[in-house]
This record gives structure tokens, C-alpha cells and sequence, in this order.
């Protein structure tokens, strides 16, 4: 059992050596051109798609990385504005806002409401002044400080009407009265 096929046949005297080494040497000729043939091609294939998969890694690491770099970029650019908003409310808030007039106005879908001067309440309503939220407080800033903050944080403003000049038409029939309390 442990004869090759080629052995076999020398014995049963089919075959010559001269006959079987042609043979083995077509074999190996044959075998080694497969072969040489198939390294090249696969050398090319694979290094044209080791390249290919290479090139979509990097543009893909590429892609990723920009998006990172973008997300990254807006949330330090936010939480800068939430720092200027935070500096301009906490440095030009007004102080001693108390009074004895409720103010009501909007947050988010709730109505909230502080006390304020009645002298603070008619500059609101006139746009003098507007009402800001910072942390879950209310405060009260000057109307250009809230144009600001407006412009950085539109969510932080809860208040600021449009300013009404002081020469106001006298006889306009949809004025609001400014002892109006709501």
C-alpha cells in the first residue's frame, strides 16, 4: 500500500522510468507554471485590492474623523456662547427688581411669573428691558443686553417687545394702555 501509483505501474511493467520521469517532470513544469502564474495574478489582485481596502479605510478614518472634529468644534462653540450669555446675564442683571407688580410671561409651555417695580414692568412691556433665564432663574437685563443674548442663546430670552419710541402716536386705536395688567 504504501507504493505510489507511479511504482505500481513500473512493477506490472506498463510503464518505463524513462516514460515516468517525463511525466514527473511535465507534472512539475506544469505545476510550477500554475503556479508562478497564480502568484503574479494574485500578487496583483491582491495588491490592487489590499490597496483599494486600504484607500476606503483612510477615506472612511477620514470621514469620521471630520465629523468628530465638526461635532466637537459646535459643542465647544456652544458651550462658549453659554458662557458669554452666562457673563452678560450675571454682570448686567438688574438688582433690587422686587416690587409689588407680578409680571407673567412665557417659558416654554408654562407661564411663569416675578414680582417686580412698576417702573421695571412698564420698561418691559416697552421693550426697554427684557427677561432672561439663566439656570433655571429669572433675571432681568437691560433690552440691548437681551438683543445680545439673543443673538448667542435665542432659547435663553423669554422675554423682549419690540421698543416703543417715547413719542408714541397718541391716537393710535390698538395701543396698548400701560396700566394693563395680565
Amino acid at each position: 500500500m504504501g507504493n505510489s501509483l507511479r511504482d505500481q505501474l513500473l512493477k506490472k511493467g506498463l510503464t518505463t522510468k524513462k516514460q515516468t520521469k517525463a511525466a514527473e517532470r511535465e507534472t512539475r513544469e506544469k505545476a510550477t507554471d500554475e503556479r508562478k502564474k497564480r502568484k503574479q495574478g494574485e500578487a496583483v489582485e491582491a495588491v490592487d485590492a489590499a490597496a483599494v481596502a486600504a484607500a476606503k479605510a483612510r477615506e472612511e478614518k477620514v470621514a469620521r474623523d471630520r465629523a468628530l472634529n465638526q461635532q466637537r468644534e459646535a459643542e465647544r462653540e456652544a458651550r462658549e456662547r453659554a458662557a458669554q450669555v452666562r457673563d452678560l446675564i450675571l454682570s448686567h442683571h438688574l438688582k433690587h427688581t422686587e416690587g409689588s407688580v407680578t409680571r407673567n410671561f412665557p417659558d416654554g409651555k408654562r407661564v411663569r411669573s416675578i414680582q417686580v417695580t412698576e417702573e421695571i414692568h412698564r420698561k418691559i412691556a416697552n421693550g426697554a428691558l427684557g427677561i432672561v433665564s439663566l439656570e433655571g432663574k429669572y433675571y432681568v437685563v437691560p433690552g440691548r443686553v437681551a438683543e445680545k443674548i439673543l443673538d448667542r442663546v435665542p432659547e435663553a430670552v423669554l422675554v423682549l417687545n419690540d421698543p416703543v419710541d417715547a413719542d408714541g402716536d397718541e391716537d393710535d386705536p390698538y395701543a396698548v394702555p400701560d396700566d394693563l395688567m395680565w
